[in-house]
């Protein structure tokens, strides 16, 4: 029992030896441990500091370099801005000196309309002299005559009066002829000085399309499945869009024709989505068409709201945009209606701008023009007409209307909008590769033309010159006389307006043909 106490003493006290022994070393090591960690912590700080100022250095040496850059570069968009600054200054200064020679020109104007009523009134006054004269030499030279001559008095009246008739005619018409031919060159300058100013300010570059494209396939397995057997789902398509459409296997595509040219797009665009049906049957194609149809009249409606605020117009109605939004489907002469309208409206802007005119209207007017175009045939009349109507149904001005009116001369253009629309719809159509024309369209040009000649008399000959744009009529000079000649070339003008449309200016020129025949012997 002793010998086992004494064992379990000796196993308690080298417990506790031990224990105590691992505490003193761990004390030890931790003291250590805590030293060399201030130990580095102290030299972590050092180089901390040695690399901050280091950084600190090295950052204001960046600083002062980007600073440099910058002032560089400062002075680089400095000389860029005065560079920018003198062409506005001399753009500036050559509108206002354009705007001080068109103020100058209307001024001229100004003064050659009072120069010509003052010439008016010295003829009249002249006139009335040459009738005092008249009278005067009239009675004096009936009682010599009768004195030396056995004439009777009526007969040597009415001579006297022809001749002196037909020397102040003559005198008037050279008179009246150069009045016109000046006050017509003087506003030709001007009008044409203005159409310059606003077609060197109008830049299109865009080019519509010209007809309804066919609907290509890639091959003829997708063709054969969408045509069916015996045609039959073009048959059911053609029913459901009111069109016509030609299958041709061999260029793998197919043609759709139909005078509604909307319902040619409804089946273009319908066809084109049942390429890309699995399963193709009468429900599925009338279920695409009425697909289709709601698609296309959103576009319509997005392309006439899109045309407004291009030409930054408000307040116009729902409806009417719809229908302007149908124009993108419309051509005349292989022109698209739809830009055709919206170059127009511009073009009349930039006029009326021009002429100190409301721009918003000139756009408005221009932009409306050929409204009519996008109604069917169900309505009668020209599309002047029945767009000026449509127009005056939604609350539009009445100037406009007008306008749209007589853009066709359906009604007398009374106001200086009207005339406007008139030259700017001539601009749009006669510019290169702006329409199309066909042999049978320029022949029928022809032949209006002939006719009208043929309806006036004691013509000789006539030629039509430059593609029906000129035309020289030789007339008899022993039965019309220059101031016949003069009226005669203003009433073909005026009959080929009321019978013939066509794009810009027809020139009638009417020439006296005389001969003088003298034999030397």
């Amino acid at each position: 029992m002793n010998l086992l106490f004494i064992i379990l003493c000796g196993i308690f006290f080298g417990l506790l030896l031990s224990i105590v022994w691992d505490f003193f070393e761990r004390r030890y090591l931790f003291q250590k441990t805590k030293t060399e960690s201030e130990h580095i912590l102290q030299e972590s700080q050092e180089k901390s500091e040695t690399l901050l100022d280091k950084i600190r250095q090295s950052c204001e040496i960046k600083r002062q370099e980007m600073f440099k850059g910058f002032e560089k570069e400062r002075e680089k968009y400095q000389k860029k801005i005065q560079e920018i600054q003198s062409k506005v200054d001399k753009k500036s200064h050559k509108l206002t000196l354009l705007f001080k020679e068109q103020k100058k020109n209307k001024q001229i104007i100004k003064k050659e309309l009072s120069n010509l009523k003052n010439k008016r009134e010295w003829t009249q006054q002249q006139k009335e002299q040459i009738n005092k004269k008249f009278k005067s030499q009239k009675s004096q030279l009936v009682e010599k005559i009768i004195s030396y001559f056995s004439i009777q008095v009526d007969e040597l009246k009415e001579n006297i009066k022809k001749n002196l008739e037909e020397r102040w005619i003559k005198e008037i018409t050279k008179q009246t002829e150069k009045y016109e031919k000046e006050q017509f060159q003087n506003l030709q300058k001007n009008a044409l000085f203005n159409l310059d100013l606003a077609l060197n300010r109008f830049e299109r570059a865009h080019c519509g399309k010209r007809t309804i494209e066919p609907v290509l396939f890639r091959n003829l397995k997708l063709l054969e499945r969408v045509v069916g057997t015996d045609q039959k789902n073009i048959k059911e398509l053609e029913k459901a869009c009111g069109v016509d459409m030609i299958v041709n296997k061999e260029d793998l595509l197919v043609q759709i024709f139909g005078i509604d040219p909307v319902r040619r797009e409804l089946g273009r665009i319908t066809l084109k989505s049942l390429t890309r049906q699995h399963t193709i049957n009468s429900q599925s194609i009338n279920n695409q068409v009425k697909k289709c149809k709601k698609e296309l009249f959103k576009i319509i409606t997005k392309d006439g709201k899109n045309i407004c605020r291009n030409l930054k117009l408000k307040n116009v109605s729902p409806e009417v945009q719809n229908m302007m939004g149908a124009l993108k489907y419309r051509y005349s002469f292989a022109q698209n209606q739809y830009y055709h309208c919206e170059e127009v409206g511009w073009l009349c802007g930039l006029l009326s701008s021009e002429l100190n005119l409301p721009i918003s209207k000139g756009k408005r007017a221009g932009m409306f023009h050929d409204i009519g175009k996008a109604m069917d045939h169900s309505i009668e009349g020209s599309h002047a007409v029945i767009g000026a109507d449509f127009l005056s149904k939604y609350s539009e001005k009445e100037d406009v209307t007008h306008a749209v009116r007589a853009h066709h001369h359906d009604e007398t253009p009374s106001t200086a909008l009207a005339h406007l629309v008139i030259s700017a719809d001539a601009i749009s159509g006669s510019r290169p590769g702006a329409r199309r024309f066909t042999e049978d369209s320029y022949s029928k040009k022809l032949a209006s033309l002939e006719r009208i000649i043929d309806s006036f008399d004691n013509i000789e000959d006539a030629y039509i010159m430059s593609a029906g744009r000129e035309m020289r009529v030789i007339v008899n000079n022993e039965k019309i006389n220059d101031q016949e000649a003069l009226n005669l070339s203003k009433k073909i003008a005026r009959q080929i307006e009321k019978e013939c449309s066509y794009p810009g200016l027809i020139k009638v020129t009417v020439v006296r043909h005389s001969e003088s025949l003298a034999i030397a012997k």
